[in-house]
């Protein structure tokens, strides 16, 4: 979802026995780390289905140079996303959620 929907570029990761624990992705000016909640030896075989409800409560923001086009980004790789939105507070920002179901606003100041 986050190199090949969004556009993150994965520099560095962790996956000893193949399976993805950490990655280190890059977009832009922004770096984020995306973790496993459990180590290698101790992660259960399925997703825990009682903790994705609090996912919801969770949202990470970026900084972005035109919130349109990165609205348009994500709409053409398939993405459902509202129209961005003018806060009273002076940003312009595009809100959609990952596969995960944690929020991520993309947002610019207004002139």
């Amino acid at each position: 979802f986050y190199r090949d929907l969004l556009g993150f570029t994965v520099i560095d990761k962790y996956e000893p026995d193949g399976n993805l624990y950490w990655a280190m992705l890059k977009l832009g000016g922004a770096t984020i780390m995306l973790n496993a909640r459990c180590e290698a030896t101790d992660q259960p075989a399925q997703a825990d289905p009682k903790l994705r409800p609090g996912h919801a409560d969770t949202t990470l923001f970026f900084m972005c140079d035109d919130v349109d086009a990165a609205c348009a980004h994500v709409r053409a790789n398939g993405i459902d996303a509202n129209e961005p939105v003018n806060t009273h507070y002076g940003m312009r920002q595009l809100d959609i959620t990952d596969p995960d179901g944690f929020g991520l606003c993309f947002q610019q100041r207004l002139a």
